[in-house]
């Protein structure tokens, strides 16, 4: 898969569906490249990213605003297609 050049988030992920979200990325084969093991660790913030075929994922929550997904854009699309999120937007990392 060609990936675009540019990349995007999706923000205010509610956790339940962030949650699923990261679950099913790594039963699809997708794997942990760092996690934040802080001692707030999932209590008041979290990070861990995902990759798989050279494509990095950037997942991160906090108790305030949920969750927020970051990477290439056609993945983003896709993840917001078929989890009904936010539309993306375009960012720079």
């Amino acid at each position: 898969m060609l990936l675009s050049l540019f990349k995007k988030r999706i923000d205010d992920i509610p956790t339940e569906a962030f949650n699923i979200i990261i679950d099913d990325l790594i039963r699809a084969g997708w794997k942990t490249k760092s996690q934040y093991k802080g001692f707030d660790a999932w209590i008041d913030y979290g990070k861990v990213e995902l990759t798989k075929s050279g494509s990095v994922l950037i997942f991160e929550w906090d108790n305030w605003t949920e969750g927020v997904v970051k990477g290439y854009g056609e993945i983003i699309d896709q993840i917001a297609k078929q989890y009904n999120l936010n539309p993306p937007s375009k960012v720079l990392f």
